[in-house]
């Protein structure tokens, strides 16, 4: 029953947050449930708590000794820990932590307030730079943001800071009031609030910026991709593409020769029909090359699954009705799950969704003597297959144990002549 202070963050299956009781949380995206049971893992003793997610979770209390937890994402079990000031330094003001390939950053500290840059796997030291300035009066620090490898924080003695990933001041921009705020980085462009209660914007001498696709789109075919590119000695930039978020290998897509500032312009063309669905980085390379001079977007191709086969639907014998057995070959592609639509004025709409390695299904409120249509799509966890074929079926009441009493009589039955020859007309009573 504590404020939740800290800012959410996501693998995509999972939200991970802080509250001020000194707990971090973990919530399952589908059921909302808690993904570490009812009580998240306790990392300090109170305050805010900051996270970042990959494979795994990097969790900063705020008001603690500036450590850095990480966490296991699926079980809250803890896998290192990293602590940079030896107990009775007094309690120290954290910021939220930029995750970045095979390092993870994030500043601590009072006097000065130092970036802090560890490798991602072991949380082992790589490099600080005690760049940021004093202390926040709100005990809020500006959280830093990356770009290419230059990471951005705002200062409380107002600065705008701007270190290579190497730990080195690249530049410094006085602002006219001290800032909190964690900046956003775009289009090579850099937007940072302050006290003053005006937002600023900066844009970088140097620009490598991917503006399509977007982090994270799903994409198939071949894609467009357009960007920003800046540089004084600009002669032109090429392109790559590698698997996974952090490639360890590179595929070259095209090159090109530019000497003026492109603004939102296509740089080049990417097919992906011949790759596997799956996570890919690409990479655009402004050449002259230098190390801080590049822009990085990591999407997902995703080709939808191929649908479900030989789909089938019938009464279940023997009940007493209101139930349709479906029954159905499975995708021949890697799918996480199947769902079932059903109609019977010609609208489907979503009914169940089953696991990928079930093959049939029991509609279990089809009333007796109804008429349903049924269609199956494959999923991946992302996009939905084409149709399967239509089956119908209708419910039928033919339990022989549970079906033994007749229905009552009609009564009153008579019969008249109708209007033309050869017609008679009847009409009872009903039970």
């Amino acid at each position: 029953n504590q404020p939740v202070d800290s800012s959410p963050a996501t693998d995509g299956s999972g939200v991970f947050f802080g509250s001020n009781d000194g707990r971090m949380y973990a919530l399952d995206m589908g059921t909302r449930s808690g993904k570490w049971g009812s009580l998240g893992q306790t990392l300090g003793a109170y305050g805010i708590m900051t996270a970042a997610v990959s494979s795994a979770v990097y969790a900063v209390p705020s008001s603690n000794m500036g450590e850095m937890y990480k966490l296991n994402s699926s079980s809250g079990g803890p896998l290192g820990k990293y602590e940079p000031y030896s107990a009775g330094s007094g309690l120290m003001e954290t910021a939220s932590p930029v995750l970045a390939g095979d390092r993870v950053y994030y500043s601590a500290g009072n006097s000065p307030h130092t970036l802090y840059c560890l490798d991602s796997d072991s949380l082992g030291f790589i490099s600080s730079a005690p760049a940021l300035g004093n202390t926040s009066v709100f005990g809020m620090p500006s959280s830093p943001a990356m770009a290419g490898a230059v990471i951005y924080a705002g200062t409380a003695d107002g600065r705008l800071v701007a270190i290579s990933s190497s730990g080195a001041v690249l530049q410094e921009i006085t602002l006219p009031s001290s800032s909190h705020s964690s900046p956003a980085v775009s289009n090579g462009r850099v937007f940072i609030g302050t006290m003053g209660g005006k937002l600023w914007a900066y844009k970088a001498a140097e620009i490598a910026a991917i503006s399509t696709p977007g982090e994270h789109e799903l994409v198939k075919d071949t894609i467009t991709i357009r960007g920003y590119i800046k540089n004084p000695a600009l002669s032109g930039y090429e392109l790559y593409y590698g698997a996974g978020a952090d490639p360890s290998a590179w595929t070259f897509i095209s090159s090109a020769a530019a000497a003026v500032e492109i603004e939102n312009g296509i740089l080049g063309y990417w097919s992906t029909q011949s790759s596997p669905n799956g996570l890919y980085t690409i990479r655009l390379k402004v050449l002259p090359s230098q190390q801080d001079n590049f822009a990085l977007t990591t999407v997902r191709v995703n080709y939808p699954p191929l649908p479900p086969a030989e789909l089938t639907a019938s009464d279940v014998l023997n009940d007493a009705g209101n139930k349709i057995q479906l029954s159905w070959t499975p995708s021949s592609s890697m799918v996480t799950g199947y769902r079932v639509y059903r109609s019977s004025y010609g609208v489907f709409s979503l009914l169940s969704e089953v696991s990928s390695n079930t093959v049939s299904f029991t509609d279990p409120a089809a009333p007796t003597g109804v008429m349903f249509t049924y269609l199956l799509r494959a999923y991946d966890g992302y996009v939905e297959s084409t149709d399967s074929n239509h089956a119908s079926a209708a419910s039928v009441n033919d339990n022989p144990q549970g079906d033994v009493i007749p229905p009552a009589a009609i009564t009153d039955l008579k019969a008249a002549q109708g209007a033309k020859g050869g017609n008679i007309v009847l009409n009872w009573t009903a039970p």
